[in-house]
C-alpha cells in the first residue's frame, strides 16, 4: 500500500503541475455554475407566473436537464485529457523500463496511477458539492441524501472513465493518440445502448455495455445491485487488462496464453453482468425522501396477495397506429417502464407477441392486409416470419374487443385484465392503472349498470352528449374501464331485478318516460341501499322527477342561465360549494365543472337523506322558465320578471342502510360527463370529477386505485432574483477565479523551484 500511495502522490505532482488540471477543474466549475443558476432561475421565473413547482431537488439536480445529468452527458470529454499521459509518457521516454525493472509490480503501478485519478475525481464532484449548500440556501427542504447519491454516481462513473483511459494510455507512446482513443472507446460506451436494437441478442449485448442508462437510474433516486456491481466490475475489468498489458511487456508469453486471460477476464465480466441482471438477484435503494422510485405501501400490500406467477403479455398489431410502442428497438426502453413492477414481482414473465389484423380506421387500400403487414415489418425492423396471422392471434386470444390495437395483457391464475396505452402526456400506463388491474385480478371489477331502452345517454357513440369517453374509452386513462370498473349497458325490462351491489346505476337523460314496473324495480333498489347517478336535463324535468322524488328531491323548473365573458348564457362553470370537502369533492380554488344546459335542484323532503350541496352555480345566475333559443334571439336578464340566486345544480346524498351507506348523486345536467365536456382540457374539471371524485365515492374509495403517495415537500425557491443573480457571480465567476488563481500560484511556485 505504501508503494501505491507513492506512486500516486508521485502522479497527482505530476498532473497538478501542468496547467491541464487546473483549467479543466475551471472550466468544469464555469460549466456546472451555468447549469445550475439557468435551472434555479428558470423555476424562480416558473413561481413567480404562479405555476405550481414539485420535486425541485430533481429538477435541479436529475430528470432530463438536471446538474448531474448534465454532467454525467459531458463528463467524458473531460477524462482523456488527465488520463492520455498516464502510461504512454513514460513508453515514449522509455522510463516505463526502468519502472518494470524496479521492485515495484505491475498491481502497483495500475492501482498507483489510478489512485492518483480517483483523488482528482474527488476533487471534480467537490466542486459539484459546493452547489449543494446553494440549493439548500434557494429551495426549501431539499432533499439532500438525494443529491449526495447522485453525485456518488458521478464519482462511480468517473473512476468507471479513468479505467479506461489508463488502458487506453497503456497502448501507445503517444499521449494523442491515446487521448483519441479514450475519447472514442467512452463515446462507443455512451452511445452503443442505441446500437443493434432490431436484435434480441445484441440488444441484449449492447445495454449491458451501455453506461449512460445506468447512472441515469442512479442519479434518479434509484441504486440498484445491477448498476453498481457492473460499474464496479467495469473498472475491475479495465485495471486487470492494464495490468496484464504492463505485465505481458515484462515477460513474454504466447499469444494463445495472453488471449485465454483476455477471454477469461471477458467472459467473468459478461458472467457478472448477467448474473447481476436477473430480477431476482436485484436489491433496489429508493434514495428519494419520499420514495417516489418505489411502489407505495399500499401497492406493495396489494402485490404481496399475488401468490402464483404473474405474466405480462404485449401484443403489438403491425397496423395499429401505435405499433411503434412495440418496435425492437424500443423493447428495453418498454421493459425499463415496468421494472418497478418487476422488483416486487421478480419472477414476472414478459412477453411480446407481434400480429396483424384488421383495425377500426384502416386506410382504404388494395393491398391485402399481408402485404401491409409486411411493407411495416420492413420499416419497423421486425421480423415478419415470427408475425402471427390474424387466424393464428385469435386461436391464441381474441383482441375484438381491444379493436386490434396495441394492448398489454396481464395474467393471473387463468385471468387477464388489460393494460392500455393513452392518448395523453404520459401514455403509459402509471402505478393508479397498473394497480387497478391488479386489484381487478384479485377482487374483480366494481359493475356499474347505464339504463337503456328510453334513448338514454350512449355509452357506444361519439356524439357530444353520449358517455363513451367516460365509460369506455380506451384511450382514456380516466375511463371507467381503466380504473377498474365494469360498465354494463342494461334494459329494466329485461332484467327482473337490479341487483344492490352494483357500483352505482345510472340514469342519465331519458327521453320517454319509464313503465309503471321499471320505476318500481328502481324503487326496490334504492329502498334496498343501492347507490345512484340520476342526471336530467332542462324541459325534462317530468321524466326525472318520479325518480327524483324517491330520494326527496325534484328538479325545479326553467334552466339556470349565467353571464359569461367567454361561453353562452346556458352553459354554466360551476363552482364547487363549500361543503363538498367534507365528502372528499374538493378542488383546488377556482376549479370549475362545465354543465351546458342545467336545472336548479330543489329540496322536498329531507328526512331520509343528508343531502351535501357539490356544484352551483354563481350568485349572479338566474333561473329562465319557458323555452328560448339563444341562437336566434337574444336573452337578457330582466329584473322585473327574474332573480338573481344561486343554484343548486349538482348534490350528494347519503343514509345508512343496515351495514352500508348508501350514496346517490343527482344532477340537474346530464351533459357534465358528456364527451365534449370530458375531452375539454382547459379551465374546467370534468374529467377529475366525475372519475377521480364521484366515482371514488360511488366505489367506497375501492376505484379509482389511489396509492396515497406522499406529497413532495420541496416546492418552493425561497430566493428571488438578486439571490440568484448574486449565486451566478459566485459559482460563476468567484469559484472558479479562486480555482485558477490556486493554480496559477502553484505553477509560478514550482517554475521558481
Amino acid at each position: 500500500m505504501r508503494k501505491i500511495g507513492r506512486i500516486a502522490r508521485l502522479e497527482l505532482a505530476v498532473l497538478f503541475y501542468s496547467p491541464i488540471a487546473w483549467l479543466l477543474l475551471v472550466v468544469f466549475a464555469v460549466q456546472g455554475g451555468i447549469t445550475y443558476t439557468g435551472i434555479l432561475y428558470a423555476q424562480e421565473t416558473a413561481q413567480q407566473l404562479g405555476r405550481p413547482l414539485n420535486v425541485l431537488t430533481r429538477v435541479l439536480f436529475a430528470g432530463e436537464e438536471g446538474l448531474l445529468t448534465q454532467v454525467s452527458t459531458y463528463l467524458y470529454l473531460y477524462v482523456p485529457l488527465l488520463t492520455m499521459g498516464l502510461l504512454s509518457r513514460e513508453i515514449a521516454s522509455g522510463s516505463i523500463k526502468l519502472l518494470q525493472s524496479s521492485p515495484v509490480t505491475s498491481v502497483q503501478v495500475v492501482l498507483g496511477k489510478f489512485a492518483a485519478m480517483a483523488v482528482y475525481g474527488l476533487l471534480l464532484c467537490g466542486v459539484v458539492l459546493l452547489y449543494l449548500p446553494a440549493a439548500c440556501w434557494s429551495v426549501q427542504a431539499l432533499d439532500v441524501r438525494f443529491v449526495l447519491a447522485g453525485i456518488m454516481a458521478l464519482y462511480v462513473l468517473l473512476c468507471v472513465y479513468s479505467a479506461i483511459g489508463l488502458l487506453l494510455s497503456s497502448l501507445t507512446g503517444y499521449p494523442l493518440v491515446a487521448a483519441v482513443g479514450t475519447l472514442a472507446v467512452l463515446a462507443a460506451f455512451n452511445h452503443v445502448g442505441s446500437l443493434w436494437q432490431g436484435t434480441d441478442v445484441l440488444r441484449d449485448m449492447a445495454y449491458w455495455l451501455s453506461l449512460s442508462g445506468k447512472v441515469e437510474g442512479l442519479i434518479n433516486g434509484l441504486v440498484t445491485s445491477r448498476d453498481v456491481l457492473y460499474l464496479v466490475a467495469l473498472v475491475a475489468y479495465f485495471l486487470s487488462l492494464t495490468i496484464v498489458k504492463l505485465s505481458h511487456s515484462r515477460q513474454h508469453r504466447p499469444w494463445y496464453r495472453r488471449m485465454t486471460v483476455h477471454v477469461s477476464l471477458s467472459a467473468l465480466l459478461v458472467g457478472i453482468a448477467y448474473c447481476s441482471s436477473r430480477s431476482p438477484f436485484i436489491g433496489y435503494w429508493d434514495t428519494t425522501r419520499i420514495q417516489d422510485q418505489t411502489f407505495s405501501t399500499k401497492s406493495q400490500q396489494l402485490l404481496q396477495r399475488l401468490e402464483k406467477p404473474v405474466k405480462l403479455t404485449t401484443y403489438t398489431n403491425l397496423l395499429d397506429r401505435n405499433v411503434a410502442f412495440g418496435e425492437p428497438s424500443n423493447r428495453i426502453s418498454d421493459q425499463r417502464r415496468f421494472e418497478r413492477l418487476q422488483r416486487f414481482l421478480p419472477h414476472m414473465q414478459l412477453d411480446y407477441i407481434t400480429y396483424y389484423d384488421s383495425v377500426p380506421y384502416g386506410l382504404d387500400t388494395t393491398r391485402t392486409l399481408k402485404e401491409q403487414a409486411r411493407e411495416v415489418a420492413g420499416v419497423r425492423g421486425f421480423d415478419f416470419d415470427r408475425v402471427l396471422s390474424p387466424a393464428q392471434i385469435r386461436r391464441r386470444i381474441d383482441l375484438s374487443d381491444e379493436g386490434n390495437t396495441f394492448v398489454r395483457m396481464l395474467e393471473y391464475d387463468g385471468r387477464y385484465t388489460p393494460l392500455r396505452m393513452y392518448d395523453d402526456l404520459f401514455q403509459y400506463p402509471g402505478e393508479a392503472e397498473v394497480m387497478a388491474a391488479v386489484k381487478r385480478l384479485l377482487d374483480g371489477p366494481t359493475p356499474v349498470w347505464v339504463l337503456t331502452g328510453h334513448q338514454e345517454r350512449s355509452l357506444d357513440k361519439a356524439a357530444d352528449g353520449a358517455y363513451q369517453l367516460v365509460a369506455k374509452g380506451r384511450a382514456v386513462r380516466a375511463s371507467l374501464i381503466n380504473q377498474g370498473f365494469e360498465p354494463h349497458v342494461v334494459d329494466l325490462r329485461q332484467v327482473a331485478a337490479i341487483p344492490a351491489t352494483l357500483g352505482a346505476l345510472i340514469i342519465a337523460d331519458p327521453l320517454e318516460a319509464y313503465g309503471a314496473t321499471e320505476l318500481t324495480k328502481i324503487a326496490a333498489y334504492i329502498a334496498g341501499g343501492g347507490n345512484l347517478l340520476l342526471a336530467g336535463e332542462p324541459g325534462k324535468q317530468h321524466l326525472i322527477n318520479p325518480i327524483a322524488e324517491m330520494l326527496g328531491m325534484r328538479l325545479g323548473e326553467g334552466t339556470v342561465l349565467q353571464e359569461s365573458a367567454y361561453n353562452e348564457l346556458d352553459r354554466i362553470e360551476a363552482q364547487f360549494a363549500p361543503q363538498a370537502d367534507s365528502l372528499g369533492f374538493g378542488f383546488f380554488e377556482g376549479a370549475t365543472v362545465g354543465m351546458p344546459g342545467a336545472a336548479p335542484l330543489e329540496v322536498v323532503d329531507s328526512t331520509h337523506f343528508t343531502v351535501v350541496p357539490l356544484l352551483t352555480s354563481r350568485p349572479a345566475s338566474w333561473r329562465k322558465l319557458g323555452p328560448f333559443d339563444l341562437a336566434n334571439e337574444p336573452v337578457v336578464f330582466d329584473s322585473t320578471q327574474d332573480a338573481r340566486a344561486q343554484h343548486l345544480l349538482l348534490a350528494a346524498l347519503y343514509r345508512r342502510v343496515g351495514k352500508r351507506e348508501q350514496r346517490i348523486i343527482l344532477s340537474g345536467d346530464a351533459d357534465f360527463m358528456g364527451n365534449r365536456e370530458i375531452a375539454q382540457r382547459y379551465g374546467v374539471q370534468n374529467a377529475s370529477f366525475v372519475i377521480g371524485r364521484l366515482f371514488r365515492w360511488f366505489s367506497d374509495g375501492e376505484y379509482p386505485y389511489s396509492p396515497n403517495t406522499e406529497r413532495a415537500t420541496d416546492r418552493t425557491i425561497t430566493v428571488g432574483r438578486t439571490q440568484i443573480k448574486q449565486q451566478q457571480i459566485l459559482l460563476i465567476a468567484v469559484v472558479p477565479a479562486l480555482i485558477a488563481s490556486i493554480g496559477v500560484m502553484i505553477l509560478i511556485r514550482r517554475r521558481r523551484r
